[in-house]
Formats: C-alpha cells, structure tokens, sequence
C-alpha cells in the first residue's frame, strides 16, 4: 500500500557559517556518516523539513523528495533525497546553493535539510571603454548584489548582451569578503561604436560602367541603449548618373527578444548589390521588420522577423523603337525564419521566407500587368537560403551554398529571382538574368592560411577553387526576336536560363583593416552579356577604417 507521507517545507532564510561551498560539501559527508550511525538500520520517513530556502516553489522541493518517504528507509533513502534536491536546485540554475544535512536523531520520522543560499556580494564592471558601466550591470540581474546568482538565468542574459555586437562580457567568479557570498567581474571587451569601411570591387550590372566604390557607415550603441544606424552609398566612379544608390537602416533594440528595424534605399540602376541583396530596379523603398530572437538550443541561435516596405520604381518599357514609362507602386508584407550554428569543425546558416504582395496601397492591375505580362498585385512567393561549411583538421575547407525561389504567378522585375555576379554565379555580371523560380548553389574548397608563411602584416590568406551553377523559369514567357537588329529572323519564346561556372582565387586580410579578393571564373553559358568560354576576373579591395 502506498504511504502518504507528510511534507513540510520552512521557508526562514538561515546562515550556515562555513568557508565556501567546498567546506559545505565536506560537512555532508562527516554529518551523513555520523547520523547513519546513531539511526536504525531501518526506519520511517514521514517528513521532510527543508530550511533556508527562498528560491524553489514547495511545490518542486515536494515533487523532488516525495519518492523517498515512507516505512523501511534507510540513509541511503535520505540522502537520495538530499541529491536529489540538490540537483533540483542545479536544474533551475541555482549552482551556488548547497544542501546540508545537519547531525539529528530520526525522530518521529522528521528528517531536517538545512538549505545554504549563497549570494552575490560585489559585481563590478571591469574594462568597458565605449559602453555604460551600469548599462552592462543592469543587463545581467540575473546576478544582481544581495540575491541568489541564478545561472542559467545569467547565460542567456550574457548571451543576449554579447549578441549586441561591439562588446564581449564574460563574468569571473570570487569568494566574496563576507561568508555565503561571491563576488562577480565582468569582464569587458569592446571595440569603438563608430565602423566606416571603404571597398572597390567591379561586381556591376549590364550596361553600366565596370567600377563600383563603396562607402559606408555605422554606429552602434547609440545612447547606451544598443541602438545602431547605419548609411551606405554605392555610385560608379566612371560615371555617377549610371548607377548611384543610398541605403540606410536603424535598428532599436525594444528588450532581450524584440527590435525593430526601419530600412530605406534609393536607386538609379537597375541592378545593385546592397549588403549582400541584390536592389532590381530604378526607385526607392521604405520599410519596418520586426525581429524576434528566439530560444537558442546549444549553438543554434534562430529569430523570426515580419516587415512590410512600400516600394516605388520608376521604370522603361522598350518595344521596337518605342520606350514607355512603367511606374509601379506596392506594398509587400515579408515573413521569414534565420538560423545559424557555428561549431568547432562545421557551421550552417538557413533563411526562409514568404513575400506577400497586397492589392491595398499598391497600383492598379493594369500598371502591373503593364511592367510585367500577367503581373499581378496580390502575389506570393517563398524564398530558402543555405550554406555549410566543414573545416578539417588539416586546415582544408568545404563550404555549399543553395538557394531557391517559387512564385504562384508571373513577378515584376524588382521582385524576380536574379543570378550572375560575385555573390551567386561568378564568371556572369551582377544579376545578368533573373526570372520567376530559380534555384542557385555553389560548392568551394578553400586551402589552409599561408599568413604565418609571410610575416606579422597579413592576417588571413587563403586560396580556393569553386563550381556556381543556376537554373531560372520565367512564367507566361513572351516571343522575343531572334536578332533585334534583324526582324526578319523571327522570334522564339524563351522560358528558361541556365547559367554555370568554374574558376579558382583568394582572399585575404592584411594589416586587420584591408581585405581583398581576386577570382578567375570561365563561364559555360551564355547569358544576356556574357559569352560562354569567356573568362571573368572579379575582384574586390575593401579597407576598414
């Protein structure tokens, strides 16, 4: 028959003099061995009596010593149900509490836990040079002066801080000057908030001058609050009115798990790489995300994010000799998922993410249609995005990437699937094809640094060899015309784009402010600018300042 033992649990705060944890430790053992010899063999547990506890819930502390009450125990039943408190403890983070069992003769089958709640005596802030002292304190109260240091409680609140950017924390534990306490360091690394970075590369659009100089700017931390802005301006030195584009972004951290992100671009090309998207189309747009950090598991961290962005493009249609003026306006909603693990051997990154197209707020259906065959507001599309990398132990790597795009209908310009440049298919100009779906991956292995073959100046040089590749549908093709200067030729319908790559280069990082890149890519296809078997350098020169 079960036995319903009783249970109480007293919740007074008592201090146990004793050096440290180890010392408490050490008594469990001497106490234990010394009750086992004044108690019976064996005997009844009818209650546990837990003092100095004012962290767990009765609740819990019951749940956790209730399988070691009741007739015919023994001192291996009792300090089952000490561990098994203590690990209770453990569990929710409470790492500096220690459970003691006092000396007590068993008596009406009272059995006493003495609980020792260490506490934080002194935290300070060592090393913070560009970020508040306080501000740092204040974001960690999981280990705050005066209460019990809750652990796990304190990783994520760390993990959070350092996911700012610009400043490492790190806490170093002491034993504190007054018994039953620690203190804690935290330990700061931080870097200056202002980033300015200036970069040539050549990665340009058809019909466009080859050269593209990059500026940009970034403050983070703004008002000690983790708020960061930034603006970037991209302009083609040959020739300014060719391709000029200004972006910018805010990003306000609203607690531990919530920021907004306000964003805004404006284009006078058709095509650009802006932080590593590529901008379709003449025009502007503006807009706000919601990201929301989600729980990390080990070394995955994930957030999901919704913003919705009004854009407006200015843009010609050609046909035969005519030009017209297509403007378009809308305002699509975007929903997506990040996640990211980086491990010691291998790391992983994957995006997804649906772009929903509204009929409120956006230009009536016969502009879309107009700027595109079938084109309509209410579009839909999904988006993935992947890469791993292995890293060997000899130094060697192998990274992937992948990347597809599905849509239910035919899409305007500034939201088709692009491929071609150093980002997607290297050998092609910046976004020389785009399309409706698409699918683009790309696989390289790159060889072990030779910096400390060369001297103390370079940081970073590697080499690598890669294979691109991408295969693009277009929706409700229209007959194009063999040759534009030939009419006579007739027309065909193309409904598809392959595009393909091998080619070898390096990278490299010098004097911790320049980084620099070179690649040889020989094309296999021909795209709307490139002919096949003709060989493309890339090559981009960037300086952190």
């Amino acid at each position: 028959m079960e036995h319903q033992g009783k249970f109480r649990v007293a919740t007074r705060a008592v201090w146990v003099r004793g050096a440290h944890a180890l010392a408490l430790a050490i008594s469990l053992s001497l106490t234990g061995a010394a009750m086992a010899q004044d108690a019976p063999t064996a005997f009844d547990v009818n209650e546990y009596v837990v003092d100095g506890n004012t962290t767990l819930q009765a609740l819990d502390i019951e749940t956790a010593v209730y399988p070691f009450l009741g007739p015919g125990k023994s001192m291996n039943d009792v300090n089952g149900a000490r561990d098994a408190l203590q690990k209770l403890y453990q569990t929710h983070g409470y790492q500096s509490v220690v459970v003691d069992l006092p000396p007590q003769q068993v008596k009406g089958g009272i059995i006493r836990f003495q609980v020792t709640e260490n506490t934080v005596g002194r935290v300070r802030v060592e090393g913070a040079t560009y970020h508040s002292p306080k501000d740092i304190r204040d974001s960690v109260p999981a280990l705050s002066e005066g209460e019990v240091p809750n652990f796990a409680a304190a990783q994520q609140q760390l993990t959070d801080v350092n996911k700012r950017g610009g400043a490492q924390v790190v806490p170093v534990l002491t034993q504190g000057k007054l018994p039953q306490t620690m203190d804690v360091t935290l330990k700061v690394t931080d870097s200056a908030p202002m980033h300015a970075s200036l970069e040539v590369n050549n990665d340009h659009s058809v019909n466009t001058p080859e050269l593209r100089t990059i500026g940009s700017l970034r403050y983070d931390n703004l008002f000690q609050k983790g708020q960061s802005a930034s603006l970037t301006y991209i302009v083609a030195p040959q020739d300014q009115s060719a391709a000029e584009v200004w972006s910018g972004s805010y990003l306000i951290p609203l607690d531990a798990d919530w920021s907004v992100l306000t964003s805004a671009y404006k284009s006078n090309s058709n095509a650009n790489a802006v932080g590593g998207t590529t901008v379709l189309g003449k025009g502007n747009a503006f807009g706000f995300t919601f990201v929301r950090s989600l729980p990390s598991h080990g070394e995955y961290s994930q957030s999901l994010s919704l913003g919705v962005t009004r854009k407006h493009f200015d843009q010609n249609i050609s046909l035969g000799g005519d030009t017209s003026k297509a403007p378009i306006t809308y305002i699509p909603l975007v929903a997506s998922y990040q996640g990211q693990t980086v491990g010691e051997h291998s790391s992983s990154s994957i995006g997804i993410s649906g772009t929903f197209g509204f009929r409120a707020g956006a230009s009536d259906s016969a502009a879309f249609d107009n700027q595109r065959y079938k084109a309509r507001q209410n579009f839909f599309y999904m988006k993935f995005d992947g890469g791993h990398t292995l890293l060997f132990q000899n130094g060697f790597s192998l990274a992937g990437r992948l990347g597809l795009q599905l849509s239910t209908s035919s899409l305007v310009s500034s939201e088709q699937y692009a491929a071609g440049g150093d980002s997607t298919v290297r050998g092609y100009l910046e976004a020389e094809e785009t399309a409706d779906h698409g699918v683009i991956g790309s696989i390289e292995f790159r060889t072990p640094s030779i910096a400390q073959h060369i001297g103390g100046w370079v940081n970073d040089w590697r080499f690598h060899a890669f294979a691109d590749a991408a295969h693009l549908a277009l929706m409700n093709a229209l007959p194009q015309l063999i040759d534009a200067n030939n009419p006579d030729a007739g027309s065909t319908r193309v409904n598809s784009y392959d595009l393909s790559s091998v080619g070898v280069g390096t990278r490299f990082q010098i004097f911790n402010i320049a980084t620099g890149s070179f690649e040889v890519a020989y094309p296999f296809n021909n795209g709307q600018a490139t002919r096949a078997h003709d060989t493309r350098i890339h090559f981009s020169l960037k300086a952190d300042l």
